[in-house]
């Protein structure tokens, strides 16, 4: 839209108010006047208010909230991601081994599904547990029993039960610390 046109537009403007508007409005009762004026103006207040404002600090407000948590799960990363440079490798004991699930449940996306994680004796032994899911995602689970391995910890049965539907399982699971 160039100079001509706006000025052609903003004359229209002018032209509708002082020919149709104006003489509308002053027809009115003196109430009725002081209601549109405040209708007018607090309508697109409260437009503005309850549709940009209000979001934006609910939007401000849970990032904010947000931002502690991802500080915390960077801090995570950063230290798990130092021992896999170090190829630290600790053994799996009995007093860490459900902490170490828990944590690998966490990391894989995998502890939502968790139903019971119980504790069994071992023949030789090492330390059992059996982890019980329901509706568990095969990726999730794939991932899940990888970061296991590579923790220190072997499945030693599994029994995979086909879930609601395609590529959910039910699973309960035996690891065992190697």
């Amino acid at each position: 839209m160039n100079f001509s046109q706006m000025t052609q537009f903003g004359q229209a403007i002018r032209d509708l108010w002082q020919k149709e508007l104006l003489p509308r409005y002053q027809r009115l009762l003196p109430r009725e006047q002081a209601l549109l004026i405040v209708t007018a103006i607090g309508v697109p207040v409260l437009l503005f208010v309850y549709g940009v404002w209000l979001p934006m600090m609910d939007r401000s407000h849970a990032l904010r909230d947000a931002m502690p948590i991802l500080r915390d799960q960077l801090r995570e990363a950063k230290t798990l991601a130092d021992r896999l440079q170090q190829g630290v490798h600790q053994p799996i004991g009995k007093r860490n081994a459900l902490a170490m699930v828990e944590q690998v449940a966490k990391t894989s996306g995998v502890r939502q599904y968790i139903t019971r994680i119980k504790p069994q004796q071992g023949m030789g032994g090492g330390e059992k547990l059996l982890i019980r899911m329901h509706q568990t995602p095969y990726p999730k689970l794939v991932k899940f029993m990888d970061l296991l391995a590579k923790g220190g910890m072997a499945p030693g049965r599994a029994k995979l039960l086909a879930g609601d539907k395609p590529g959910l399982l039910n699973v309960d699971l035996v690891i065992e610390g190697e």
